[in-house]
């Protein structure tokens, strides 16, 4: 699974942090609406945890995604070197996220947040996609 979130990523990063940045926004938003309604409520209880789990690995998808693309540009093969891009990669990203000069750690965080919701978002969306696609094809005559 998180080597097609990574794959997501890597094709599209600054589609992925976009639709992110919306999601960020949007989903509280729409969670505190379902709220108003009385079956709403478990829905909401369910995005909003849901939300939550996304924030604590953020930082994970998101080194992950740069890891991979790091071990790719470097050619490393093997399955140690990527656990190696990707230790490295969530080092640094957290170091930088606990610089607090002029907001930088925040930011940070902010785009690693925004990547892996984007990220989340747009692989189930083409996971949806395909699905339908291939669903939707008629099945072969049989002779």
């Amino acid at each position: 699974m998180l080597s097609r979130l990574s794959s997501t990523g890597r094709e599209a990063p600054w589609v992925s942090i976009g639709v992110g940045f919306l999601a960020v926004i949007a989903v509280p938003v729409a969670a505190f609406l379902l709220m108003i309604t009385v079956i709403g409520m478990p829905l909401s209880f369910i995005l909003m945890s849901a939300y939550f789990v996304v924030l604590i690995l953020a930082k994970v998808i998101a080194s992950d995604a740069i890891g991979r693309l790091l071990a790719e540009r470097l050619n490393w093969n093997g399955r140690g070197y990527q656990f190696l891009a990707f230790a490295a990669t969530l080092l640094v990203l957290i170091l930088l996220s606990k610089i607090m000069i002029f907001g930088f750690g925040f930011f940070v965080g902010l785009i690693a947040i925004c990547f892996a919701f984007g990220v989340i978002i747009m692989t189930f969306y083409r996971w949806r996609k395909g699905k339908q696609v291939t669903s939707s094809q008629p099945e072969p005559a049989l002779e």
